[in-house]
């Protein structure tokens, strides 16, 4: 029999920015050969929207063709397909401000009395009587920063958001200086702090809308571990998600960011400087005797520096002691005692667009007596006597461009225990 083979094909005309995966088998195939004159053949596949605008209207050509194996002849048929890509789903666009609202400083010095305070028998070297530069041990400096700013979010899909999720990160990025430019962009951003951002006053977007959400986040910066803010940069990054994100856009949210500048000063500066010391020391007296030494000094002092728009102030807070006793090892008399203390009070302020600040403080006390101890068979006159001094100041200076503060302190103090036998 002629023509009793065809061969059957199938074409379809994919329109550009679509993708076609095909579900089935897409031919051709080979009819005939046996005792069916009739075939049902499916041919199924998925359409992907790639590249595709919104709102548009596309035909696929869709054409059959059976060409016989003997004489081949062809046979066509057409059934085009209408496909239209639908609405824009749900997108964002984000931005954001930042500020930094508040800034505070803690700064807390440890002294070692051991390095310029002596107690002894041993004869002063004249070198030492005069003024000393003591270094300070900075053990803490804290910087506590307030940011705040809003977020504001923008439907541009057209449907409403669902599970908006608003999460707000400050980061830190070391500057150095051989580093190119474009290294601040990369994964050398450190994240330092983040909150979740309250949406409960917006927690849904319809399409067109947009709102402001307010944030506010504090955090600290262990300057001791940096070694200066100098070389730091920081910004702030907001990044916003929602459960029905496009899904062509193979994101669930969105990024934004904003640079943070940090003032030109702290709005408080906190500086704590404490000391602290304890000796006991045997003085020795002829062969067998001995006078005991036991003495003890402190020193602390909280100074705070406060700036804001109208005013600029100084508080100081001191307080210097130098306590003790003495008595003899052989002696049933009672010790003395000798206890010296200085507490200092200071407070100055500055208005203004330039502001200048010295303030200054100074103070003496001292004590002194008689004590008389049996050595032996002899009577001894032990003369004390005890002074401490302490002077200090601070000074600061604030303009446009320019802040500056700085403070200096002294302290001189004595025990002096002279013998008289008769």
């Amino acid at each position: 029999m002629i023509d009793e083979v065809a061969t059957l094909t199938d074409y379809f005309s994919i329109p550009a920015g679509f993708a076609a995966i095909p579900m089935t088998s897409v031919g051709p195939w080979v009819l005939g050969g046996d005792d069916c004159d009739e075939w049902d053949i499916c041919v199924e596949f998925v359409l992907e929207n790639r590249e595709a605008p919104r709102y548009g209207t596309y035909c696929i050509a869709n054409q059959a063709t059976l060409v016989t194996c003997d004489t081949e002849q062809s046979l066509t048929a057409e059934a085009p397909l209408t496909v239209t890509t639908g609405e824009d789903e749900t997108t964002l666009c984000v931005e954001k401000t930042a500020a930094v609202i508040g800034w505070t400083e803690y700064i807390r010095y440890e002294l070692n009395p051991e390095s310029f305070i002596y107690i002894g028998a041993d004869e002063i070297d004249e070198g030492v009587l005069g003024p000393q530069i003591v270094e300070a041990e900075c053990t803490n400096n804290t910087h506590t920063l307030t940011v705040a700013g809003a977020i504001k979010v923008t439907n541009l899909g057209c449907y409403p958001t669902d599970g908006l999720r608003i999460v707000d990160t400050i980061q830190m990025l070391r500057i150095t200086p051989e580093a190119p430019m474009a290294a601040f962009d990369g994964d050398c951003w450190v994240d330092i702090a983040c909150v979740e951002v309250d949406t409960s006053c917006k927690p849904m977007l319809f399409p067109g809308e947009w709102y402001y959400y307010p944030y506010e986040v504090t955090f600290t910066v262990d300057d001791l571990e940096l070694a200066g803010l100098a070389s730091f940069q920081f910004r702030n990054q907001a990044y916003v998600e929602i459960c029905n994100y496009d899904d062509d856009a193979e994101v669930d949210g969105v990024y934004a960011y904003a640079p943070l500048c940090l003032p030109l000063y702290p709005d408080m500066i906190t500086v704590e400087t404490v000391a602290e010391m304890e000796s006991c020391d045997v003085i020795p007296f002829g062969e067998c005797a001995s006078l005991n030494v036991e003495a003890a000094f402190s020193y602390r002092q909280l100074l705070v520096v406060t700036n804001d728009d109208e005013k600029s102030t100084i508080d100081v807070c001191t307080d210097i002691a130098f306590s003790g006793r003495i008595w003899a090892n052989d002696c049933v008399c009672e010790a003395e005692y000798f206890d010296l203390a200085i507490h200092v009070d200071s407070f100055k302020c500055a208005a203004g667009e330039v502001r200048e600040i010295n303030l200054s403080s100074e103070d003496y006390v001292s004590d002194c007596d008689t004590l008389y101890l049996c050595f032996g068979c002899e009577e001894v006159e032990v003369y004390i006597s005890a002074f401490l001094s302490y002077m200090e100041g601070q000074e600061l200076y604030l303009d446009d461009s320019n802040f500056v503060f700085g403070e200096g302190k002294l302290a001189v103090g004595a025990l002096l225990i002279e013998f008289e036998a008769y």
